[in-house]
């Protein structure tokens, strides 16, 4: 039962880290994409501006020289266009402008779409009047785009593994608002800025990262202290359920004990007082006739009955104090439990019950209470009686046992189911079952023979199957071991 409420139990830290990681890792994920989308965005702008600059400054310079060659291309093949003294001479001057700057390839469209230069020669003459990209820089746009090249033809050759960043851009001579004479694209080498850029976005989601991993902690820390508060005040709140629920039984069990009590001695007082009555008046004639000595008999079973009444609630008082003396002195365990078949031969004998002792005279002695054996034997074979159906068998078995002495005393009777067997060993409680009620008792022989036993270095154990009967099982160990003597005489430290 524990384990269920343990496992059905609501785990606030449980539940907060999950939901909580998966917000910070969904969060990160989210801001990992969102910056990277603004560097790059960053970085494009930036090389975007500087191939705008470099545009312009083509645009100042070198334009006037050129513009009539580039806006005539149209009008010359691919072949003559390669082959033309003006492209040789473009291609010096742009290289001179270049030097020193990270473009790569630069290439020039007349208003046509006529790739009317290109510093890859096999491009020149081309047409592009259908390139959107080209299109939008004809419309006063410029556009971009960035992407990673395996290998790459530039002014110097080959290149491998690099980012590149080609861009269309007006040609205005005139500054940002005059008219737009061709278009140019050039292709510049970013990889430094990309990489730069990398670097950055990793540090920067690195100290974010860090930051929601240290925020987290904070919070899982706080609601894990929250969440043991939580579970102390709930375990606080069973515990004092429980109390009350055990105070309540107890005080349940004591009640029913004292209307028990009550019963157990208002019988043997009334035949005291009633026989003691009979006397005094002489209502059977005078002092002397033959039934008053029968009266006397009843009065002093009737003593002897309150007396170990008396006699049980002291003991139980003496045991559970620790207040109780133990006598030492070598015995034969068969002998209490010999002594206790002959005592309760009457009682069996009134329900046709058969006592049997199974026992080898002269056994193994040990040094114990030979008083606190046979109160322990006597309790436990008395019950047996009184639990056990007309015309049963109770077996009184000793025997040694890895050095101990252990007593079994097995019935046929009414048995205790296992829920019932903690209440059974409890003070002043008695098994709810119509037998058990119907049986005279104060509740005390059970929880008295336990403490007994404990006192005697020993226990007392019930294995019992409801309807089919019970063994209650006793043993004991040689008190003559000074060791097991002091854990005897102390069970409570034990």
């Amino acid at each position: 039962m524990r384990s269920a409420n343990k496992n059905g139990e609501f785990r606030l830290t449980r539940n907060f880290a999950l939901a909580s990681g998966l917000v910070i890792l969904l969060a990160a994920i989210a801001l990992a994409y969102v910056t990277r989308e603004l560097t790059v965005h960053q970085l494009q702008r930036v090389a975007e501006r500087n191939n705008s600059s470099l545009t312009q400054a083509f645009a100042n310079q070198l334009w006037p020289n050129f513009a009539a060659f580039v806006d005539g291309a149209w009008q010359l093949s691919a072949e003559d266009l390669r082959a033309h003294p003006r492209t040789a001479e473009l291609h010096e001057a742009v290289r001179d402008l270049m030097v020193g700057t990270r473009v790569l390839k630069v290439k020039l469209y007349d208003l046509r779409g006529t790739t009317a230069y290109s510093t890859a020669a096999e491009q020149i003459g081309a047409d592009y009047s259908d390139n959107p990209r080209y299109r939008a820089a004809l419309a006063g746009r410029t556009v971009s785009k960035l992407e990673r090249r395996e290998t790459f033809n530039s002014f110097d050759g080959p290149l491998a593994n690099r980012w590149i960043l080609s861009s269309y851009v007006p040609i205005r001579p005139g500054g940002a608002y005059g008219p737009i004479e061709g278009v140019a694209e050039i292709y510049s080498d970013v990889s430094k800025l990309v990489a730069n850029q990398r670097r950055f976005e990793a540090l920067l989601i690195g100290v974010i990262g860090i930051a929601f991993l240290f925020v987290f902690a904070i919070l899982l820390a706080t609601v894990w202290r929250a969440d043991q508060l939580i579970q102390r005040h709930n375990r606080a709140k069973i515990e004092l359920a429980g109390n009350a629920a055990r105070a309540e039984a107890a005080s349940r069990a004591k009640t029913t004990f004292l209307t028990n009590l009550s019963h157990e001695l208002r019988t043997p007082l009334n035949a005291i007082i009633g026989f003691s009555e009979m006397i005094e008046g002489e209502l059977t004639g005078p002092i002397g006739t033959p039934h008053y000595k029968d009266y006397a008999a009843d009065i002093k079973s009737s003593g002897r009955h309150l007396l170990g009444i008396i006699d049980s609630v002291l003991d139980l008082v003496e045991v559970e104090s620790d207040k109780m003396t133990i006598m030492h002195e070598r015995l034969d365990p068969a002998e209490p439990a010999g002594s206790a078949i002959s005592m309760l031969q009457a009682q069996a004998a009134a329900k046709d019950i058969r006592l049997v002792l199974e026992a080898d005279r002269g056994g193994q002695p040990i040094v114990s209470d030979r008083g606190r054996i046979l109160q322990i034997l006597v309790n436990l074979v008395s019950n047996a009686i009184k639990f056990s159906r007309d015309g049963g068998v109770v077996t009184l078995s000793v025997a040694s046992v890895d050095g101990m002495i252990r007593f079994e005393i097995a019935d046929c009777g009414i048995g205790i189911s296992e829920e019932d067997i903690a209440l059974a060993l409890a003070p002043f409680s008695q098994v709810d079952s119509s037998l058990a009620r119907s049986a005279e008792g104060t509740g005390l022989g059970l929880p008295l023979s336990v403490g007994l036993a404990e006192l005697l270095g020993g226990g007392l154990e019930i294995y019992s199957t409801h309807g089919v009967g019970t063994t209650v099982r006793v043993s004991l160990r040689d008190l003559d071991d000074r060791q097991a003597a002091g854990a005897a005489r102390q069970p409570a430290a034990a």
